[in-house]
């Protein structure tokens, strides 16, 4: 790619307010590289999320692939401030405990791998359900911390 229109793209983007950037480039099921590129060049203009329809779902299908990244590219940023409101709450930050969040899908996912477009239907619209491994250094939840699925193991 060429490296170029970063300056006008600085301007563009990020100028203007836009702090997330979903990719999708129509191949990139099958070349992630150039998207990938694109990525990094975003990162460097400053985009703070930046959402590649290669990691967020790889699939053949382009338009599904990058709706998907768009919401992920709009709901991460939100998560994770989230995320990080929700660990403060709790004795050191729950470091000592493997914090799991329920996906849409039902899985579960390490709280650091947890991102946008997998949360669209988890927490309160999944019916949030917690679970608690009991430690002594870890204070119970009060209600309104529990409005995410997830799941604490010591």
């Amino acid at each position: 790619l060429p490296r170029a229109p970063r300056a006008g793209a600085r301007v563009s983007g990020r100028a203007r307010g836009g702090r997330a950037v979903a990719v999708t480039f129509l191949h990139a099921y099958t070349f992630r590289r150039h998207e990938e590129q694109a990525g990094a060049l975003c990162r460097e203009i400053g985009f703070e999320q930046v959402s590649l329809s290669s990691e967020v779902m790889p699939m053949v299908k382009a338009v599904p692939r990058g709706l998907t990244s768009c919401a992920d590219a709009y709901l991460t940023p939100s998560i994770q401030r989230y995320l990080t409101t929700f660990r403060v709450g709790f004795d050191a930050g729950l470091k000592d405990l493997e914090l799991l969040f329920m996906q849409s899908d039902g899985g579960l996912v390490r709280v650091d791998r947890f991102n946008g477009f997998r949360a669209i239907l988890s927490g309160p619209a999944g019916g949030g359900h917690c679970t608690i491994a009991p430690r002594p250094s870890c204070r119970a939840p009060k209600p309104r911390d529990m409005q995410a699925a997830l799941w604490l193991r010591a």
